[in-house]
């Protein structure tokens, strides 16, 4: 990826983990606003960043499993806390670093739960996250569509063996997720990094899980000598311009 100045939140452990190379760690938590403006605060004045090509909103939770009988308010207000409203905050507190950039991009780690077209296909028990990432979806196309020249979009990372992802796997009967982080960063950087992403996919591209136009990433095959085996990740970008 050649851009200069990428922010990461999330990035920890896991798979953002593994996007870093050379960093500056700074402390926030998208359920405390104010933290979040500190830490841009902070990047500005004390590292000298005057632009930000890239912002990755990768942080979240999956604290809840269950049915949707069984779960409390306080288990969807928690979710839309840090997975919804955090991406709000973090793009009004990096909106004029992004404007500063000659190629900006927004991109939100979203997720197959967030699919209401897959719902019948699913047997997922994590009715709090998936509703918290689906509103973000829409968030994130908004964005998009208000801010011309800035391409926002969402991403999919795949059934990632992060610590969220095994402990989903191990919830569902299996030992583990069957993507590798190094698997799915590199998929991301792959899509992250395209510049073409709008002409690729087209000025009326469909929107995101719900239907039409997917990038591919590629995951280890379920199978012995089964090469083609992939999982799809959506994504929409937009032809560059100038952020209003």
């Amino acid at each position: 990826m050649k851009y200069r100045v990428v922010l990461i939140t999330g990035a920890n452990r896991g798979k953002c983990f593994a996007l870093t190379f050379e960093l500056i760690v700074v402390e926030l938590s998208l359920d405390a606003p104010s933290t979040i403006t500190e830490a841009i605060s902070q990047v500005e004045k004390q590292h000298r960043v005057d632009h930000i090509d890239i912002v990755i909103a990768n942080a979240g939770i999956c604290n809840h499993w269950g049915p949707v009988s069984e779960m409390e308010d306080v288990d969807m207000i928690s979710h839309l806390e840090v997975n919804t409203l955090g991406p709000l905050r973090l793009f009004r507190a990096t909106a004029s670093l992004l404007k500063a950039s000659k190629q900006p991009k927004l991109v939100y780690l979203s997720s197959e739960l967030a699919s209401i077209a897959g719902l019948e296909k699913s047997s997922s028990l994590t009715t709090a996250y998936g509703v918290s990432k689906a509103a973000s979806n829409y968030l994130i196309k908004k964005i998009h569509e208000e801010n011309e020249g800035l391409i926002a979009f969402s991403i999919d990372p795949g059934f990632v063996q992060s610590d969220m992802g095994n402990r989903g796997a191990r919830y569902g009967g299996l030992p583990e997720a069957p993507m590798t982080i190094n698997e799915s960063v590199e998929g991301i950087i792959g899509q992250v990094s395209q510049e073409d992403i709008f002409l690729k996919l087209g000025l009326h591209a469909n929107w995101l899980l719900l239907a039409g136009q997917r990038l591919r990433v590629p995951r280890r095959p379920q199978n012995p000598g089964n090469s083609s085996d992939s999982m799809e990740i959506p994504c929409r970008g937009r032809r560059n311009g100038t952020m209003s």
